[in-house]
């Protein structure tokens, strides 16, 4: 990051960049210009964690709550069609083989 130093006080004043050798290092240099250390690394990356876990946590439960629901959707669908056709079959005859159609009919 380029040093600056003003030429005249004036406020529309452009800064010129310092040379290497007016660059201010050691005690007197600005507490900016010190860099990150460990700690400002570590915090907002464990918050970030912190944070983005769960949030995936929760969006791998949710979806294996969708795909239950929609499988017992499914069952459903295909038992009221098992039951439709039970219903509408003639009173003295095999029901198995109008329930294996309405499972079949689902495929």
């Amino acid at each position: 990051m380029p040093h600056f130093r003003l030429l005249n006080k004036r406020s529309d004043a452009r800064p010129t960049p310092l040379s290497a050798r007016e660059v201010p290092t050691g005690p007197e240099r600005d507490d900016a210009d010190r860099g990150f250390s460990l700690i400002d690394i570590v915090c907002p990356i464990s918050l970030i964690g912190i944070v983005i876990v769960p949030m995936v946590n929760s969006t791998f439960s949710a979806s294996a709550a969708s795909s239950t629901a929609r499988q017992v959707a499914e069952i459903e669908t295909v038992l009221q069609n098992a039951a439709d056709r039970v219903n509408r079959a003639p009173t003295d005859c095999d029901y198995a083989i109008y329930i294996e159609a309405a499972a079949q009919s689902k495929d």
